[in-house]
C-alpha cells in the first residue's frame, strides 16, 4: 500500500509589515499573533518550481529505471549482552523509506503546475514480537496518530528583515518530480537530489555477490549499521545495486521553524523575550564573560530535536552542550547585520568532526533575528518590550561538506530484509 503525495500551490497570505521607530532603533511588527502561532494555517510548502542549482545526475530517471529506491535507517540497536542473551530484552528499530515513481492518474487542478508529478512514498518497519518477526509495509505513516510525522508544524520565512505570516503544514516530507529532478520539500525550503556520487563514493555500485558487512562502513560512511552482526558472511544477490549522492538546498532562505514543546509544535522555544530593542545587545546579554548561554533549539530530519548553548565575545560564538559546561566544544565567527535584522553564526567554519559532535547540519547556519514587536503592543505608553527568534539560514553548501545519501534498489532491499529476518529467527530459536 502506498501514499501519493500531491503538490499544492502555496497560497499563504503575507502580512504587510510596518516599520516603527522607537528610541532610534528600527522595530518590526510580525505577521502572527503575539505568541507566534499561525493565524491561518495552510497545508502547502514553498512552491518554487525552478531548479536554481546545477545538478550533475538527476534522480528521477534513476528512480524510474530501478522501479523504486530504498533508504535503510537505524534508530536503535540495543542487544542483550547476557549469556545467553535474551532477545525479549533487546531494542531494535530499523526501517526503510521507500520512494516509487508516479503512478496516479488523477488530473491536476487548474491552479496546479502540470510539471509537478506525484511521487509515492511508503515505509517498511521491522516489527518484533515472539513468534511474530516480520517486516511490515506502512502505506501512510504520516497519518498515523502515533507518528511524529502526524503533527502539524509551523514555519515563518524571514525576508528583507521582515517575518512572513506563519504557515502550518504536516511535519512530514513532501516529494515531487520536477522534470528529471526529485525535490524534497521540508517546511520552508526544498532540497534537490543529485545522485552523482561524491568525491569518495561512486554514483552506482554493483553489489552482486558482495558481503553485507563490507557496507557497514562504505568509504568511511555508515550505510548498513551493524551488518557485521546480522549479515555476517552473507552476500547480496545478482542485480543488487547501491546509489549514492547528496541532497542540496535549492534556494537560500532564512526560516524560523517551530519546535516540539509539551507535545505540540510551537515557536515558544525559538522566541527570546528580553526587552532589548537593539540586535547588537544580544551578544552582550549572552556574553562569555558573564557566563550566559543562549539556548538554540533546532531539529534535523523533521523529528530529531537538539539543543545547543551559545555564548559570545566580541568576535566569536562558542558552542556548549549544556548551560553549565565551562569548556566549549568549538567556536566560530559571527556577523551582526542590523539592516537585515540578523545575527548569523558561521558554522560553515566548523570542521566536519566538530560539526558532527555538535549534531549540526551543513545545510544551515544558526541565526537570531529581531527585534520585533507583536501587533497588539501600544507604543503610546512607551512600551519597548521586544522579542527575537532563533532560526536557520539555509544555504547551498559545497558538495564536499554534505554527507551523502545511500539508496538501494529493490533487489538489495529484499536481500537485506531476508537476511535480517533470518538472523532474528535464529536468535529467537536459540533462546526459546
Amino acid at each position: 500500500m502506498i501514499i501519493f503525495l500531491r503538490n499544492k500551490r502555496c497560497q499563504a497570505l503575507i502580512l504587510l509589515t510596518v516599520l516603527l521607530t522607537l528610541g532610534g532603533c528600527v522595530l518590526k511588527t510580525s505577521g502572527s499573533t503575539d505568541n507566534g502561532e499561525p493565524e491561518d494555517g495552510d497545508d502547502g510548502r514553498d512552491q518554487n518550481t525552478n531548479i536554481d542549482i546545477n545538478i550533475s545526475t538527476s534522480a528521477y530517471p534513476i528512480l524510474q529505471e530501478a522501479n523504486a529506491l530504498h533508504r535503510f535507517n537505524q534508530r536503535d540497536f540495543q542487544l542483550d549482552q547476557a549469556q545467553p542473551a535474551n532477545p525479549s530484552n533487546e531494542s531494535i528499530i530499523v526501517f526503510f523509506d521507500n520512494l516509487l515513481p508516479a503512478q496516479t492518474s488523477d488530473i491536476l487542478d487548474d491552479d496546479q503546475d502540470p510539471s509537478l508529478n506525484d511521487l509515492a512514498i511508503a515505509r517498511t518497519n521491522w516489527t518484533e514480537q515472539r513468534d511474530n518477526l516480520r517486516w511490515v509495509n506502512i502505506d501512510n505513516f504520516s497519518n498515523d496518530p502515533d507518528s511524529p510525522f502526524f503533527l502539524n508544524r509551523a514555519y515563518r520565512i524571514l525576508n528583507n528583515a521582515q517575518l512572513a505570516q506563519a504557515i502550518s503544514v504536516r511535519n512530514a516530507p513532501l516529494y515531487e518530480a520536477i522534470e528529471d529532478d526529485i525535490v524534497e520539500r521540508q517546511l520552508g525550503v526544498s532540497f534537490v537530489w543529485d545522485l552523482d556520487g561524491t568525491e569518495n563514493t561512486q554514483k552506482r555500485v554493483d553489489l552482486s555477490n558482495d558481503q553485507f558487512e563490507d557496507y557497514q562502513n562504505y568509504r568511511d560512511y555508515e550505510v548498513l549499521p551493524n551488518a557485521e552482526i546480522w549479515g555476517d558472511n552473507q552476500r547480496f544477490s545478482e542485480g543488487s545495486s547501491l546509489f549514492s549522492g547528496i541532497k542540496r538546498i535549492n534556494q537560500a532562505k532564512s526560516v524560523i521553524e517551530a519546535s516540539l514543546s509539551n507535545g505540540r509544535y510551537s515557536f515558544d522555544l525559538q522566541k527570546i523575550n528580553d526587552g532589548s530593542v537593539s540586535l547588537e545587545d544580544i551578544p552582550l546579554i549572552y556574553s562569555l564573560v558573564n557566563n550566559q548561554r543562549l539556548a538554540y533549539v533546532y531539529t534535523l530530519n523533521y523529528i530529531n530535536q537538539f539543543t545547543l548553548f551559545i555564548s559570545f565575545d566580541q568576535t566569536r560564538a562558542y558552542f556548549y552542550r549544556s548551560p553549565i559546561d565551562t569548556e566549549a566544544v568549538a567556536s566560530v565567527s559571527y556577523a551582526v547585520d542590523v539592516a537585515a535584522a540578523t545575527i548569523t553564526v558561521n558554522t560553515d567554519e566548523l570542521s566536519i568532526e566538530n560539526r558532527d559532535a555538535l549534531q549540526l547540519s551543513p545545510h544551515f547556519k544558526p541565526i537570531i533575528t529581531g527585534p520585533f514587536l507583536s501587533d497588539d503592543i501600544d507604543l503610546s505608553n512607551g512600551n519597548s518590550d521586544a522579542y527575537y527568534y532563533t532560526g536557520k539560514a539555509y544555504y547551498t553548501a559545497e558538495k564536499s561538506a554534505v554527507s551523502p545519501i545511500f539508496l538501494f534498489n529493490p533487489s538489495a532491499k529484499q536481500d537485506i530484509e531476508t537476511q535480517f529476518l533470518r538472523w532474528r529467527e535464529e536468535i529467537y530459536d536459540d533462546f526459546f
